[in-house]
């Protein structure tokens, strides 16, 4: 399947782009609630710079996978759950596969 952005685009999300859309599954978020979650969500003592989250929401709203309201908040547009629900997908998949193919030790 492939997936595209508004611009007609291919959509190929990093896994920052999908903790992102992780964090707007629970609904409109504004810029500090995002990136605070998206740090618990990572690794102990992962920090997101501003200049990280800039690039993420532009090359999220370019791809038409989030926007921004009045309020200053961002939601999940129904193409960014159908990226997400895609992506999720095909990360448990990459894990069964891996469950499949490990050794005991």
């Amino acid at each position: 399947m492939s997936l595209f952005s508004n611009e007609g685009e291919y959509v190929n999300p990093s896994s920052l782009d999908v903790k992102f859309l992780l964090v707007l599954l629970m609904g409109p978020r504004n810029p500090y609630q995002i990136a605070r979650q998206a740090e618990s969500d990572s690794k102990p003592g992962s920090r997101i710079s501003n200049s990280s989250f800039q690039r993420v929401v532009k090359r999220l709203k370019h791809a038409g996978l989030i926007e921004a309201q009045d309020n200053g908040y961002f939601r999940l547009t129904p193409n960014g759950r159908l990226v997400l629900d895609w992506e999720l997908e095909r990360y448990q998949k990459l894990i069964d596969l891996a469950a499949t193919r490990r050794r005991p030790d």
